[in-house]
């Protein structure tokens, strides 16, 4: 089953406008949940893990806390390379980034060399050669790193490569993007990711045997009254001149205990009967409509979908979703009751849902939806016995009436009428009583059956699910199609990356699309709408577009020049829906704004969550912060901002290379 069956819906929204998210998910994950007394080692391991979830910023913040904490090495300090300098080139780092990065080159002292080691020699020599635009011969050491070292250089510091070998270097890294991308199986697993965590199927416990004290009461009084009427009908017949009525005795007990026992049950089927077709075809009463973001309405949005989608072959949409109105709201209202009071979300029920309703068409196409008065009807052997009890009963009753008439006719009079009344007064109780054990005996099998059923399909989902794709795949599979559109971009416009200033990503849900996380984690999407501008001396070229993300399948792609002096101003601003949303301004009146953090009034929140994490987690990931301080940089200093760009750069280059020396190491 893809993604396409189970989203909730199919809203549609123009480039400019955004669609709530169709479906949202959070699993509980352990990479990035942190605890106070967490280690300075597991602070920095929090943060490796944000760093290759592409998040880097956030990634920085943890490893700058463990190495406060006196957590250090070669592995540290590469991490935190990667972390400061991921997507950016020298130019694009704040000042005080940089003041950070003279120093923690300046105090590094590597304890033994290693492949870690060996990876922050290759960063430091990608930095020296940022001095000049001459061409550097190959470094050798680069390709004899480790594996894991050069895909993380791949992967965040493409932007420092240049020069002939750099070139090398990136259509190296693009390379393996294109081998990548969609390694693992991408296309079938994908969908996984933004599938909830399912819920164990729980037992229904239907409503207890309903029967009041007064009933036992009655029935006990009633059974004792027409027990001693009758022995006192016996009695007048013994005493009587015909001994041989006294036979009739025994056939008359045993056709009252028939009609006692098969004939109620009889009847009792014939209440299941009719209880069974009022909830198929009688009149639905109405329903208070749940409160709105609650529980109960995200199952019943469930139930509207796949009743909507379900539809039985060779069968009108409208006659099956009427015929079934009632063992909908049946099915419903027991889900609802099962987990309303517990800390299941409705997201974990859609595929219990789905498979109720699955069930309910497969019924529907066999026919076995119509066979309850089968099911729920007396057996012929119940039948049969209640027609014998009752023809003996009739029978040979009336021949001891008779005789008892005979011998004491006022006596038998009395005890006639007291029996009568016995039966009057206790056999609608008797009968209920029987129709509601009958009632639990039968709902209790159908609930054993049914959580059997639901449990086979609950192993077949989680074992279908069990390899969704991790936080790290998500990533990486994402950054491989980050580098693919960007040498696409690079080959339209006849760019090298060594000639562009910067650049810079914005990657955004689409309008429509569905998105999952892990507790902590940025938000992923289905669907994602990327921003990418790519700053030469020539100006801002950006490009839009959108990614499925499953089949890594660009469309919608529009692209827009513009000169430096022409940027009026960009920023992020909360808009009217409580998303935020990334707005750049041109002096020409063009303006082009685009939600950035999926989030709105409203979302839910998981108790996990660190409180202000997920949406900042989330900038990071879609690439905010890094273009927010390229493109403000622009709009403050328009045509000039390449000039002082470069002023800046000649300026933090010579202050780097002092304290690394031309290709020194310390």
């Amino acid at each position: 089953m893809m993604l396409d069956d189970v989203r909730e819906g199919n809203n549609i929204a123009a480039d400019s406008a955004f669609v709530a998210m169709q479906v949202q998910t959070i699993r509980g994950d352990v990479i990035f949940q942190t605890a106070p007394d967490d280690s300075p080692a597991r602070r920095y391991q929090i943060g490796v893990n944000y760093l290759d979830t592409g998040a880097p910023e956030t990634a920085r913040q943890y490893i700058d806390l463990a190495m406060a904490r006196g957590h250090s090495g070669s592995d540290v300090m590469f991490h935190w390379l990667l972390a400061l300098l991921s997507g950016k080139t020298l130019l694009q780092l704040t000042d005080p980034d940089h003041r950070r990065l003279r120093e923690r080159l300046k105090q590094y002292r590597p304890a033994r060399h290693d492949a870690w080691a060996d990876g922050v020699t290759t960063i430091r020599s990608l930095l020296i050669a940022q001095n000049d635009d001459q061409d550097h011969p190959p470094d050798p050491r680069f390709d004899r790193l480790g594996k894991v070292q050069q895909d993380k250089i791949f992967q965040h510091l493409e932007l420092l490569l240049k020069g002939p070998e750099e070139r090398n270097l990136w259509n190296r890294a693009v390379q393996q993007a294109t081998e990548n991308q969609l390694k693992d199986a991408r296309v079938q697993r994908v969908w996984k990711y933004f599938q909830p965590v399912p819920a164990r199927p729980r037992r229904y416990y239907p409503e207890p045997v309903r029967a009041d004290d007064l009933t036992s009461v009655v029935l006990v009084v009633c059974g004792l009254v027409f027990a001693v009427a009758v022995l006192c009908l016996a009695i007048l017949v013994l005493h009587g001149t015909a001994g041989w009525h006294a036979v009739a005795v025994l056939p008359a007990l045993f056709g009252g205990y028939r009609l006692l026992v098969d004939g109620v049950h009889w009847l009792a089927a014939k209440d299941a009967v009719r209880a069974r077709e009022k909830v198929l075809f009688g009149e639905l009463p109405e329903m208070t409509a749940p409160p709105k973001g609650g529980f109960a309405e995200g199952i019943d949005r469930y139930f509207d979908r796949y009743f909507g989608t379900y539809v039985p072959r060779d069968t009108e949409r409208t006659s099956w979703q009427q015929q079934t109105a009632g063992i909908r709201r049946l099915i419903r209202n027991e889900i609802v009751e099962i987990f309303r009071e517990s800390d299941v979300k409705h997201p974990q029920l859609a595929w219990l849902v789905r498979r109720r309703v699955s069930v309910v068409r497969t019924q529907w196409e066999t026919g076995a939806l119509w066979q309850y008065r089968r099911e729920l009807g007396a057996s012929t052997e119940t039948k049969r016995n209640t027609a014998l009890g009752l023809t003996a009963f009739t029978i040979f009753g009336l021949l001891l009436v008779m005789e008892a008439f005979r011998a004491q006719p006022l006596q038998a009079l009395l005890m006639t009428v007291v029996a009568v009344g016995a039966v009057r007064v206790g056999a609608p109780r008797w009968i209920g009583l029987v129709s509601e054990k009958d009632r639990f005996k039968r709902e209790s099998r159908e609930a054993e059956a049914v959580l059997a059923h639901s449990m086979e399909a609950y192993e077949r989902w989680t074992q279908k699910l069990a390899d969704r794709p991790s936080e790290t795949e998500m990533a990486t599979w994402l950054d491989c199609d980050r580098k693919i559109l960007m040498q696409k971009l690079l080959d339209h416009y006849h760019v090298a990356p060594d000639d562009l200033i910067a650049q810079a990503f914005i990657e955004a849900p689409a309008p429509g699309s569905s998105r999952a996380r892990v507790v902590n984690g940025p938000w992923r999407y289905t669907r994602y709408r990327l921003l990418v501008f790519l700053i030469t001396h020539e100006g801002v070229r950006q490009v839009s577009t959108e990614l499925e993300f499953a089949e890594a399948v660009f469309s919608k792609e529009k692209r827009t020049n513009y000169s430096f002096g022409t940027v009026s101003s960009v920023y992020v601003a909360e808009g009217d829906s409580g998303h935020e949303m990334f707005e750049l301004r041109l002096l020409d009146g063009q303006k082009f704004d685009i939600p950035v953090d999926g989030a709105g009034v409203g979302d839910e929140v998981d108790p996990e969550d660190t409180p202000g994490v997920v949406s900042k987690v989330t900038f990071d990931a879609a690439g905010l912060n890094n273009t927010l301080h390229v493109l403000e940089g622009i709009a403050a200093e328009g045509k000039e901002w390449v000039n002082l760009e470069k002023s800046r750069g000649k300026e933090r280059m010579a202050e780097l290379l002092a304290v690394m020396g031309e290709g020194g190491e310390n």
